[in-house]
């Protein structure tokens, strides 16, 4: 009899200060923001000290197709939004260099791990963008959630044609890398094998 034992990796988190917000944000190699203790001086309403607490920021998700992770960081009267993934890459690598871009490594876009993040170029990205699910083409199953009644097309192109959007969006929703893998908030999207 053979026995098997089970490694739990556990990443290390890595906090490090956010650049220009130095003592007041810092950003993890585990793609998280947070905001640290401070004491201010809050002028409305007269004026009074104010103490914030540390907290983990939970940001919001910016983009039309592809949602992507922002967080918003003020300093004194300034306020600035900024994409998780690229502040995770600026503060423990290095700057993004002109006509390079951050790509997500699994495809995954809420995903800001610093492991899964890397530089390439931006027709580099583009093209990673345009290969299908693994590189083969699929067509897709459209389920209304309401009725569970199935559409199928042959082809992302296709399929966008109907609903009248655009086919990268069929595919990113097929493969979960947008919010939602439900269209127009009434049918589910999957991706499957080749129909002839």
């Amino acid at each position: 009899m053979k026995i098997f034992k089970e490694w739990l990796i556990i990443e290390k988190e890595i906090w490090k200060d956010i650049n220009g917000f130095e003592g007041i944000y810092q950003v993890s190699n585990l793609g998280r923001i947070k905001s640290l203790s401070r004491t201010f001086w809050n002028s409305s309403k007269g004026g009074y000290w104010c103490n914030w607490p540390e907290r983990i920021l939970d940001g919001g998700l910016v983009g039309t197709f592809v949602k992507y992770k922002y967080v918003v960081l003020c300093n004194n009267n300034f306020r600035k939004k900024c994409l998780v993934h690229k502040l995770v890459f600026e503060n423990f690598v290095q700057n993004v260099p002109k006509g390079m871009t951050i790509d997500h490594i699994d495809g995954n876009p809420l995903n800001n791990k610093l492991n899964n993040l890397q530089l390439v170029t931006h027709s580099e990205n583009n093209a990673k963008a345009r290969k299908s699910i693994h590189g083969k083409q699929h067509s897709y199953r459209f389920t209304d959630i309401n009725t569970n009644e199935q559409l199928v097309f042959k082809s992302a192109s296709e399929a966008a044609s109907y609903f009248d959007v655009n086919a990268t969006y069929i595919r990113d929703i097929s493969i979960h890398k947008c919010t939602s893998n439900y269209l127009k908030g009434k049918y589910k999207v999957e991706a499957i094998n080749l129909i002839n």
